[in-house]
């Protein structure tokens, strides 16, 4: 009878071990999950989720700039240029959008400008006309003058 008792306490030894050990388990994991899930909660109170969202036009297409879930630009057509004119493609609508985010990131708040047009290959789809041209010096408005 001793021998019974002794193999089927070692069994339950074992047993409260296992179940011990799974509950522990349990906890560590209960435990880094609420932490988790406090520290993404401080992290989204103390940050704002910023994106660009085309969107298709009359004159082709534009962009929002949202701020979490609020508009924070809507353009509906090439900033910098005078004359309304529409992204040709939704690429092209959001590549400036997302050059507005990159200037908000560096703590500019920034226009667009023609030179970030043609650095993003924007400004070839548009009319030659709808182009502003920086004249600087009195030679080149001359030369310009003799072209036509």
């Amino acid at each position: 009878m001793n021998g019974i008792r002794i193999v089927s306490r070692l069994q339950e030894t074992k047993r409260s071990r296992w179940v011990a050990g799974v509950f522990g388990i349990l906890l560590v994991l209960g435990s880094g999950l609420i932490a988790r899930y406090y520290i993404q909660r401080k992290w989204e109170r103390d940050h704002v989720f910023v994106r660009v969202r085309p969107f298709k036009t009359s004159l082709g297409w534009g962009y929002e700039i949202l701020a979490g879930d609020t508009i924070f630009i809507h353009q509906e057509f090439i900033p910098a240029i005078p004359g309304r004119h529409g992204f040709r493609t939704q690429e092209d609508a959001k590549k400036v959008g997302m050059k507005i985010i990159g200037k908000m990131k560096r703590g500019r708040v920034e226009a667009v400008t023609v030179g970030d047009l043609k650095e993003l290959g924007i400004i070839d789809s548009i009319p030659a006309a709808a182009i502003p041209m920086v004249v600087r010096h009195p030679d080149t408005i001359e030369r310009l003058r003799s072209l036509r």
